[in-house]
């Protein structure tokens, strides 16, 4: 028995119709045959009309429906969960979970073994995972690593499709673990409910209860930090205590460097007061000296604690040397701000602190963020478009001062920068690089035009060219580096500068010979007068690596780390904090001072276990960058691996790096149990008899739905739409091409063409 319909594309049979109307209609626009036989007219007719017509099958998708009857025998299908956490005591028994489940199976096999001519009965047991058991045949010990149970129970319902299942049993502690399951839990209860069939889930182990299930566990520890030498860092992470309500833990925060020195840097008591509670540890650390660190937050053990797995938890810190802070301050949240802080933060040694100050605000000014210029710990300073007026005269006094002991100022272009700004009356004229006047002060508001003589407004934009080679400027080398700055987009516009101070050095000029990047010094410190603020459209355009090497360089000459031309090799693992068994991809290169990968480089990297061992690692070089991956790391402890670059036989540097295969097993971390999830699976096949029963109840309430009807008859339905199979695809577009293939050959071969 069978049935036809359509299902047109979007579901629009007027779409589908119109189409078709017109191509149908286009049949009737004949073309100019010229004096050819009326049958090669017809043959030529023809295959148009084959095309037309398989077009609009294409556009009604014909389905075919068809429906079979067959008698079908019942399934009931046994889920047992294998995973570690069964290892842990169960509720009521002396012995373990796993023990208790293992009798509960003897049981029911015992109370269904006069139906084996009845029903087909499934074993299957799950962990991460779910897999059939032949012959009964269960593992002698549970060896899973993760739980997931929606995703197991989902997994069983789709095998059984088009089949009656009669009774699904399903047994464990009711625990998920698996962090990324397959099928999200909601869409596993959607599943059930859709069988027809009762669940019986019987639960084991103790529940959240304080007096079964003792636990205190590190639960939270970020898996690493970066900070910069002498800079405070925060460490936090959380414990969860059940079982020890209003009981004094203490905990301790261990601090261990490379060379293996340990030390303590806290140690404080934490008291919950409600049972499940989790208490938050915050400890403030800084480190004199850069490196590699490894901190463990702990918690004592405490009596009759079902596992003591999971009191503790480690994270790594990665100290780094000579860290470049910046201080930006600008007037606008979007345009040059945006991109220039994305490439500055890409440098993993550069710290940018910014601050938003509104125009609008202009009643309430000066700023108090103005005394940031003041900070001594800045390096370099940006002022982007900000009017002198938002700043205190001692502000500005003050950042004067920072400049001449060496710190380092850039002005950037815009409505509010130097003399339109009001600079002209400030400590600052005799700072910046380039010439300001009394008259070029602009009236500061949000409906204020811009001054034509004080900006390049060209169409076209500025085209920016390098003047001289100067570490800033440099793009490319020496003889691509003009035409690398001409091919850059231009920039929107710019400030034209009054004049530049005769000690002042132009970097870089526009079409018009217009100063637009201008260098000094004052003091001890060195200054840089940017005319622009649109190089964000460098990076628009997809030149975000040349948008990055100019800002980076332009920050290293100002803080005078430019001379630095030592090379950085480099090391990244996305995690450092593994299970067992896992594997680790990890990333190693080698930058210059600019930022940009230095060629010409050999790198070795190697490898030491927790035992000791050391081993060379292959590696292969993707680009300017080596990737290369560790394989399966079943032994827990600490690993670390160690990048060596050279350029012939000189070394270039070195990187190192650690982390961890814990121990900490998930399964085992947790001892509760949850019996309320394993109840929401069977709350869905309520109406059905099911729920969640107590194992001693399970064989008697498995018989009673056993003893009901068993042989039905199935209705299967099996459905065909054009197109579904890419095979069929395939060939309906091949026949499509021939016929057209095939018309035009033939207008050709008689002349048509």
């Amino acid at each position: 028995m069978g049935n036809l319909r359509f299902e047109p594309v979007l579901d629009s049979y007027l779409l589908a119709t119109g189409l078709s109307f017109l191509l149908f209609a286009s049949l009737a626009i004949r073309p100019n045959f010229r004096k050819i036989a009326a049958k090669r007219q017809w043959i030529l007719t023809a295959c148009r009309t084959g095309v037309v017509v398989l077009i609009a099958l294409a556009l009604f998708r014909p389905v075919w429906i068809h429906h079979t009857d067959s008698r079908d025998t019942p399934v009931v299908m046994f889920l047992i969960d294998v995973t570690r956490s069964m290892l842990l005591p169960d509720a009521t028994a002396t012995g373990t979970r796993w023990e208790a489940q293992q009798t509960l199976l003897a049981e029911c096999r015992s109370a269904i073994r006069e139906f084996d001519d009845q029903f087909e009965f499934q074993f299957y047991v799950y962990d991460k995972e779910v897999a059939s058991v032949a012959g009964n045949r269960f593992p002698e010990t549970p060896e899973g690593r993760s739980t997931d149970i929606g995703s197991a129970m989902y997994e069983v319902i789709r095998k059984q499709a088009g089949r009656r299942i009669a009774a699904i049993v399903l047994s464990g502690d009711g625990t998920q673990t698996e962090l990324q399951p397959v099928v999200e839990f909601q869409e596993a209860l959607r599943a059930l409910s859709r069988t027809g069939a009762p669940l019986l889930a019987t639960a084991f182990g103790p529940t959240g209860g304080a007096s079964q299930s003792r636990d205190v566990a590190v639960d939270t520890l970020p898996e690493q930090y970066s900070v910069f030498v002498k800079n405070e860092l925060m460490v936090r992470g959380t414990i969860r205590v059940r079982g020890y309500t209003n009981k004094e833990i203490m905990t301790s925060l261990v601090v261990r460097s490379a060379d293996g020195t340990e030390r303590t840097v806290s140690r404080r008591p934490i008291i919950v007061t409600r049972d499940g509670e989790s208490a938050v540890v915050e400890v403030p650390i800084a480190f004199d000296e850069p490196g590699q660190y490894r901190l463990t937050l702990s918690a004592e053990s405490q009596p009759r604690e079902l596992t003591t797995k999971n009191n503790a938890l480690s994270t790594f810190v990665t100290v780094l040397d000579g860290g470049l802070r910046i201080l930006y301050l600008h007037s606008s949240r979007l345009g040059e701000q945006r991109y220039l802080r994305w490439s500055l933060q890409a440098s993993p040694d550069i710290e940018l602190d910014h601050a938003f100050i509104d125009v609008r605000q202009r009643s309430q000014w000066p700023d108090d963020r103005g005394d940031l210029l003041a900070n001594k710990n800045y390096d370099v300073f940006i002022i982007e478009g900000v009017p002198a007026t938002a700043f205190t005269k001692q502000n500005l006094e003050a950042l004067a001062a920072a400049v001449d002991s060496g710190r380092g100022l850039i002005m950037l272009g815009g409505l509010y920068s130097f003399g339109p700004g009001g600079y002209y009356g400030t400590a600052l004229r005799d700072v910046l690089p380039v010439k300001m006047d009394r008259f070029e002060q602009q009236r500061v508001g949000p409906t204020v035009s811009m001054t034509p003589d004080l900006h390049w407004t060209d169409p076209d934009g500025q085209v920016l060219t390098p003047v001289r080679s100067h570490p800033v400027v440099r793009l490319k080398t020496e003889s691509e580096n003009k035409a690398t700055w001409n091919s850059l987009p231009p920039l929107l516009g710019a400030n034209r500068f009054t004049g530049v101070k005769e000690s002042a050095v132009v970097l870089l000029e526009n079409q018009h010979r217009g100063p637009m990047l201008v260098s000094g010094a004052f003091g001890d410190g060195r200054v840089l007068a940017f005319a622009g603020d649109s190089t964000r459209l460098w990076w628009q355009h997809g030149r975000q690596d040349l948008h990055r090497r100019f800002w980076r360089q332009c920050m290293l000459w100002l803080a005078q780390r430019d001379e630095n031309s030592g090379s950085d090799v480099w090391l990244e693992l996305p995690n450092h904090r593994l299970p067992l068994g896992a594997d680790l991809d990890f990333t190693a290169g080698v930058r210059a001072a600019t930022g940009e990968p230095v060629e010409d480089i050999q790198l070795t990297v190697r490898w030491t276990k927790p035992d000791g061992q050391s081993a060379e690692i292959s590696t292969a070089r993707v680009e300017d960058h080596w990737k290369g991956r560790l394989r399966n790391l079943t032994e827990p402890g600490e690993y670390a691996i160690e990048v060596t670059a050279k350029r012939g036989d000189q070394l270039v540097g070195t990187a190192r790096a650690v982390l961890e295969v814990m121990d900490q097993d998930l399964e085992l971390s947790n001892p509760a149990a949850d019996p309320d999830r394993l109840a929401r699976l069977a709350r869905q096949t309520l109406d059905v008899g099911g729920a969640l029963v107590a194992a001693e109840e399970l064989p008697a309430r498995l018989r009673q739905i056993l003893t009901e009807p068993r042989m039905s008859t199935v209705t299967i339905q099996s459905k065909w739409r054009l197109g579904d199979r890419l095979w069929e695809a395939w060939i309906f577009f091949l026949f499509l091409v021939t016929l057209l293939g095939v018309e035009w050959l033939l207008r050709r071969h008689w002349g048509l063409v």
